[in-house]
């Protein structure tokens, strides 16, 4: 009895085998088998001329219980699995080809199979995707990949290929390649400006504000490097060059600047007189300037800095400048 029924599980696990092989068979060509109705295909009649013996135990396996058999079968290449259902995936994306066929770019719906590079109506550019410094984003074989530039500006290094002391301050002009006699001659205006950041008071008012912006945007109008837009708790005037903007009584930057005129004055910030305004550079330490522009109230401060937009027809010399 031991030995029926070794070889009643030896005959199971066989037809188990074969089944699953018939399975595969199927699944590769196409074809199908209706066993509770006898019905064959064309295809199917092919596997029976090359597989009869297999085909032959089909009836028996009726009775093998189903929980035996995976729950799914593996599909080739190019195909993948959808549900039950294997379709083509040509490019391998997981995605059937047939489903993949129903997007359409320019359907403002950034759909599986679009991407930056492939669609940018739908998706957005891969250009204009955020980048970190001296970093861009390009696409290659319609994949967004972020490059690290080999020279920009801002990298601590003065390519002098591409860069220069007006094109990128803060890598190509150093104490060393540009003196600090001429960082004090306003006639050098905008080149001693280019990549400085405008300073403004932590409590300005909104007009400094304005007034600090417009500074920046007339120098990068201009094709030259601009700096940011800092507060004066976030700097050290001793530190580096800076644009600082604004009442020495709304600014705490410009008061470290004028802290001798500000103690002579009894202490009072105001240190300038009604409808004045002021552009001066002032040195900060044994290599460091900062640019003032002020005056005696925010209104003052603004018609100064357009005074120095007009550097042009102005031609302002010296380190020094009041209007």
């Amino acid at each position: 009895m031991k030995k029926r029924a070794s070889v009643h599980s030896n005959t199971r696990f066989m037809i188990l085998l074969m089944l699953l092989t018939v399975f595969t068979i199927l699944l590769i060509t196409g074809c199908s088998v209706n066993l509770t109705e006898g019905k064959t295909t064309a295809k199917t009649r092919a596997v029976q001329k090359h597989y009869p013996a297999l085909i032959e135990e089909l009836p028996t396996l009726q009775t093998i219980n189903t929980a035996e058999l995976p729950s799914s079968l593996p599909c080739l290449l190019p195909k993948t699995l959808l549900g039950t259902e294997c379709c083509l995936d040509d490019n391998q994306n997981k995605i059937c080809d047939k489903n993949e066929a129903q997007t359409t770019c320019g359907d403002l719906i950034c759909s599986p199979g679009e991407n930056s590079c492939t669609c940018v109506a739908d998706c957005g550019s891969c250009e204009a995707q955020p980048a970190g410094l001296c970093q861009q984003n390009v696409c290659e074989n319609n994949v967004c990949t972020t490059k690290i530039e080999l020279s920009c500006c801002g990298d601590a290094v003065c390519d002098i290929t591409t860069e220069s002391c007006n094109t990128c301050y803060q890598d190509c002009c150093t104490v060393f390649n540009f003196p600090k006699q001429e960082k004090l001659d306003l006639s050098k205006y905008p080149a001693i400006a280019v990549g400085l950041s405008t300073v403004v008071g932590d409590k300005a008012p909104p007009e400094d504000v304005v007034t600090a912006a417009d500074i920046l945007t007339h120098i990068a109008s201009e094709g030259k490097a601009v700096g940011k837009a800092k507060l004066a708790s976030e700097i050290n005037v001793n530190m580096k060059d800076y644009i600082i903007v604004g009442s020495p009584c709304h600014n705490q930057a410009a008061y470290e600047l004028f802290k001798k005129e500000i103690k002579l004055n009894n202490n009072n910030c105001q240190i300038f007189k009604p409808g004045e305004g002021v552009v001066k550079i002032i040195p900060t330490s044994a290599s460091t300037v900062s640019i003032y522009v002020g005056g005696y109230t925010a209104l003052e401060t603004r018609l100064v800095s357009r005074y120095l937009s007009d550097y042009k027809n102005k031609k302002p010399t010296g380190s020094e400048v009041r209007i």
